[in-house]
């Protein structure tokens, strides 16, 4: 049970934030068309986040895939951590991707209140893929947290 949480854990819950939103379309749009909502301001801020994220998973990657000796070295060949490999990789591309969508939601500030009902259907598709990156970013900071926890073991000289 664990493992599914961890392996579709972030896709699920990312399915049922889109959901949520398809249930509640006529409350989001209601709410950006009286501008209680800023989507604009959304999209700014998860640009900046996606950045920072995906930048983070650069650094997880070069520290994991450098390291030539210790604990690291010791399990780079298993499966938990080819595992941990591919939710980094998957986390990066997702992180990539939600930044490089959010450039044209920003510049065209991209509405969602009621113009057209294509423009919230952008929207939950965009909502699901930032959801799921944000996750699997959590994710593998959360491993990586872990794997950081564990000692290298120091040799006794004698």
């Amino acid at each position: 049970m664990i493992y599914w949480a961890e392996k579709y854990g972030p896709i699920a819950l990312a399915t049922a934030t889109a959901g949520a939103l398809l249930y509640f379309s006529e409350e989001m749009v209601g709410l950006a068309a009286d501008k209680s909502i800023n989507v604009s301001a959304l999209y700014s801020a998860i640009f900046n986040w996606a950045s920072i994220q995906t930048g983070f998973l650069f650094g997880v990657f070069g520290f994991v895939s450098g390291k030539s000796s210790g604990f690291l070295a010791e399990i780079n060949r298993t499966q938990a951590m080819q595992t941990f490999n591919i939710y980094t990789r998957n986390a990066t591309l997702l992180g990539f991707l939600v930044a490089l969508t959010c450039i044209p939601l920003v510049v065209t500030d991209f509405d969602i209140s009621g113009k057209s009902a294509a423009h919230y259907y952008v929207f939950v598709g965009w909502s699901f893929v930032t959801v799921w990156s944000f996750l699997a970013f959590a994710r593998v900071a959360y491993v990586f947290g872990v794997i950081l926890q564990v000692r290298d073991k120091t040799k006794i000289l004698g």
